[in-house]
């Protein structure tokens, strides 16, 4: 028997119709209905936010709003000429709970460009600027791991290219940018 281990005759059974599932499983799946319904929450938030926007026809904007009976809900939005002189995005920014969540959109068609959720814990910030030095600007998130050794500031770096899309993130550790450097 390791540390923290439990006793095997100590995890009871529970029937389920006809199955028995262990304490841990049940668990784990009221801990999964849960994050669903937080990721609802903030697709409805995401939801009301677009709404916002097209309502209101805005093509540039720069603030926190509050638009919910929740006051622990509440998103940054900044619309306009982001990553692109030609195209206008939507950049999101929202806090439900524990959870924090970027998203970015083109205003033009609504399509979503990138989803990327955070712990409290683990969010640092976020930039928009040319990381690599293309003339297009960039996004930079920074985090910092909640677990393990050594001193870790991590980035994800999304690049924004010449085709109007954003690459897949990559992860760098401890990173020093120097976009004018070729």
């Amino acid at each position: 028997m390791g540390c923290n281990q439990p006793n095997k005759k100590a995890i009871s059974k529970k029937a389920i119709g006809n199955k028995t599932d262990s304490l841990r499983a049940i668990k784990r799946r009221e801990i999964e209905k849960k994050w669903l319904a937080d990721s609802l929450k903030n697709e409805k938030v995401v939801t009301d936010v677009i709404a916002f926007i097209k309502t209101r026809q805005i093509k540039s904007f720069d603030k926190i709003i509050r638009i919910w009976k929740d006051t622990s809900i509440s998103a940054y939005v900044k619309v306009g000429h982001l990553f692109s002189k030609k195209l206008k995005h939507i950049f999101i920014r929202t806090h439900a709970g524990w959870k924090l969540t970027i998203y970015v959109y083109r205003l033009d068609n609504l399509k979503r460009e990138i989803t990327d959720d955070w712990s409290d814990l683990t969010y640092i910030g976020d930039e928009i600027k040319d990381i690599n030095g293309d003339g297009l600007k960039d996004l930079s998130i920074n985090w910092y791991p909640s677990s393990g050794c050594c001193a870790r500031n991590n980035f994800h770096i999304y690049l924004y290219t010449e085709s109007d899309k954003f690459t897949k993130y990559f992860d760098f550790i401890n990173p020093t940018f120097y976009p004018n450097e070729s």
